[in-house]
């Protein structure tokens, strides 16, 4: 199998930026900046085809679209290099090994939502990974690919390496922010922004009220807007149609949430309906269903990792 992510890892100088560059970095990033729009670098992702490397598999490109567009609050990018699952270090490989990679994904997806501030968070035993990280975010700096005008493309980011407390809980969506509130006065200073968050290869969105990923007004609801406009957004389907799936989407959510008297049966025949309208709507709804954060319940995720199976 050819190795992707991982090709220069058993390099000894992959973590140099200028071995990095050597071997084909940083060649991505002038041409995201110079000759595509940041609109266009997300559907370029979608075609890709890019998934989260999470259990959800969420497809990256949509969910870097349902960042807001024309919002007068602050955008933040925030990776998750936390990694607190036991037995997993395909984050900790690549920090450690080939640190300019992570940094270019980071650049690009901060260029395509437009964010000018980005977070690197790091679980506070990796000291080797973190220091590693800042080596690399630095050689990017002195190299002209971070901070104001990079690369004269009239863009600007700031990259901030931040290591957490340790706590398993501490790389999830929903409480890392709390690490960067509670300490970083950068982003205490600047609350109320739009986030996103996500493992060191791929993006998850969670918009922020109060602070940057921490406190979210409702993250069910944001999970069913997600749904919502990737059926909107749909070219090859009807206004009825669209009407008719998000109506499937909430019967589905209300009869979830009846826990385990929720009707298996029924739930399946609302998917089915969705699959007979739109079959990639039915994965992106899938995938939303089956991550225990959506608030479908047991049954529905049941029955959505049932359907998953049987298509792959």
């Amino acid at each position: 199998m050819e190795k992707v992510l991982f090709k220069y890892i058993d390099d000894p100088e992959q973590y140099r930026i200028d071995n990095y560059i050597k071997n084909g970095g940083y060649q991505a990033l002038p041409k995201a900046l110079k000759e595509f729009k940041p609109d266009e670098v997300i559907e370029e992702v979608k075609k890709s085809g890019l998934r989260g490397r999470g259990g959800a598999g969420f497809p990256a490109g949509l969910k870097w679209s349902f960042v807001p567009k024309n919002t007068p609050k602050p955008k933040y990018l925030c990776c998750n290099a936390d990694e607190s699952e036991p037995g997993t270090c395909k984050d900790r490989v690549l920090m450690e090994r080939d640190p300019h990679m992570v940094v270019e994904g980071i650049i690009i997806a901060s260029y395509a939502i437009q964010a000018h501030h980005a977070f690197v968070y790091v679980r506070g035993e990796f000291a080797y990974p973190a220091m590693r990280m800042e080596e690399a975010v630095n050689e990017a700096y002195e190299k002209g690919f971070l901070g104001k005008n990079i690369l004269g493309s009239g863009y600007d980011l700031d990259v901030i390496v931040h290591t957490g407390g340790g706590a398993y809980i501490g790389g999830s969506v929903n409480t890392g922010g709390g690490d960067f509130v509670g300490r970083d006065k950068i982003i205490k200073a600047d609350r109320g922004g739009v986030a996103i968050g996500g493992n060191v290869t791929n993006s998850n969105i969670v918009t922020g009220d109060k602070n940057v990923v921490g406190s979210t007004v409702n993250l069910q609801e944001q999970y069913i807007q997600q749904i919502y406009e990737a059926i909107e957004a749909h070219p090859d389907t009807t206004p009825l149609d669209k009407e008719d799936m998000k109506a499937a989407v909430e019967e589905i959510q209300q009869e979830g949430q009846k826990d385990s008297e929720a009707d298996e049966t029924f739930i399946a025949r609302r998917l089915r309906n969705i699959q007979r309208m739109a079959p990639d709507i039915l994965d992106v709804v899938l995938t939303t269903i089956a991550n225990p954060l959506a608030g479908f319940g047991m049954v529905a995720r049941k029955v959505a990792e049932k359907m998953q199976a049987e298509a792959n």
